[in-house]
C-alpha cells in the first residue's frame, strides 16, 4: 500500500504497514480528505501523539496489540500528570474516531475502546467577561502600535460576532461586506457562512483597513508587521498581556472566552437562540442551551442586584415573622 504526501516519509517501515507512524499518517490524510479544518487536524495530532508516544514507552508498537487495558492505563496516566476531566474525556472522544477507522481500515481486528468505560466529565459553568472588563481589556491597546491595532480590531470584531479565532484569522479582506455588515466566513467542515457585525465593529474594520492599506499578494485581513499571516498563539499571548495589565481577575484571557462572552450577551440583549446558532455556525442548539443558561444565571444576579422592591427599602408589614394561616 502506497501512500502520497507525507505518508511517504523515512519514518515509515517499508515492510511494515501497522507502524504508528504510518497508521497516524493514513489517519490524518483521512481528516484530510473529509475536509476536516486545519485546527481540527492539529487537534487529533496533539491528542493521538502523546497516545503513541505512551504505548510505545509500555513496549507496545502495533495497532493490533493495543488492548482496553492500555487505554484505561493512558487514561490514568493523564489524570495522575493532573489533567482535568474535560481533557481526559476529550483525549478518550479523540481515541475513539482513531480506533474507529483502525478498525475500518483492517488495521486492527477489533475496536479496543468499546469496552472502555468513557471517563466522567465534571461540567463547569463557561465564564465570560462583564462589560466592564471588556472596557478595561480594551482601553490597554495603543493605537499607534500596529500589533495592538491589529489585535484590538481583532478582538471587538471576535467581540460583535462570535468567530472563532480560526475563523477570524482566515478572513480575507475580500470576504469583508463594509456595505451590508457582513463577513463570509468559512467555519468547521469547510462549511460557509454569512456573519453580521454592527456599526463599532465597522468603524474599527475600517481605521485598520486605512492602516494597512494594500499589501500586494496578501489576501489576508489580519497580518503581521512583515505581511504574513498572524499565529493564534501570538494573539493568545497578547490577550492574557493586556487582562493581566487591566487587573482582570476570575476569568481566561482567550479568544474563546470572547466568543462566550458575545453568545451570553446576545441573549441578554434579547437575541433569540436560532439565530445565535446560525451566527455561531453550531450544526444543533446543544451549544447554544449552555449560553442561554449562562444568560439566565446573569439575569438572576442582576435582578439581585435591581430587585424594586429590595432597592424601595423599608416596607410596612415586612421583616417580622408572619405565620401563614
Amino acid at each position: 500500500m502506497k501512500l502520497p504526501l507525507q505518508v511517504q516519509s523515512n519514518t515509515i517501515p517499508c515492510n511494515s504497514s501497522s507502524s504508528f507512524q504510518y497508521i497516524l499518517d493514513a489517519f490524518i490524510l483521512r481528516c484530510k480528505a473529509k475536509s476536516l479544518a486545519s485546527g481540527s487536524v492539529r487537534w487529533y495530532k496533539d491528542k493521538l501523539r502523546p497516545f503513541l508516544a505512551f504505548l510505545e514507552g509500555v513496549g507496545i508498537t502495533a495497532a493490533k496489540d493495543i488492548s482496553p487495558t492500555h487505554i484505561r492505563a493512558y487514561l490514568e496516566h493523564l489524570r495522575t500528570e493532573g489533567q482535568c476531566s474535560g481533557t481526559i474525556y476529550r483525549a478518550y472522544t479523540g481515541l475513539g474516531t482513531f480506533f474507529g477507522f483502525l478498525l475500518k481500515e483492517d488495521f486492527t481486528k477489533s475496536n479496543p475502546i468499546t469496552l472502555v468505560e468513557k471517563p466522567k466529565r465534571t461540567k463547569r459553568l463557561l465564564q465570560a467577561f462583564s462589560m466592564e472588563q471588556i472596557r478595561a481589556l480594551l482601553a490597554q491597546f495603543d493605537h499607534n502600535n500596529f500589533p495592538h491595532l491589529r489585535t484590538r480590531t481583532l478582538t471587538i470584531l471576535l467581540l460583535d460576532t462570535g468567530l472563532r479565532i480560526s475563523e477570524g484569522l482566515g478572513i480575507k479582506k475580500d470576504d469583508v461586506n463594509l456595505q451590508g455588515n457582513t463577513i463570509r466566513v468559512l467555519g468547521k467542515g469547510g462549511k460557509e457562512r454569512d456573519v453580521p457585525f454592527g456599526s463599532t465593529a465597522k468603524q474599527a474594520i475600517m481605521q485598520y483597513l486605512m492602516r494597512i492599506g494594500e499589501i500586494p499578494g496578501q489576501e489576508l485581513l489580519f497580518i503581521n508587521r512583515f505581511g504574513g499571516g498572524v499565529n493564534r498563539r501570538t494573539i493568545q499571548r497578547q490577550l492574557q498581556l493586556y487582562a493581566n495589565k487591566a487587573g482582570i481577575k476570575g476569568v481566561r484571557p482567550s479568544p474563546h472566552t470572547l466568543r462566550h462572552t458575545f453568545a451570553t450577551q446576545y441573549i441578554l440583549n434579547g437575541g433569540d437562540a436560532f439565530s445565535l446558532q446560525r451566527i455561531l455556525g453550531h450544526s444543533t442548539l446543544d451549544m447554544v442551551r449552555v449560553y442561554v443558561d449562562m444568560a439566565n444565571s446573569n439575569v438572576a444576579l442582576q435582578h439581585r442586584k435591581f430587585s424594586p422592591m429590595d432597592r424601595l427599602g423599608p416596607v410596612s408589614g415586612i421583616g417580622r415573622k408572619v405565620a401563614i394561616k
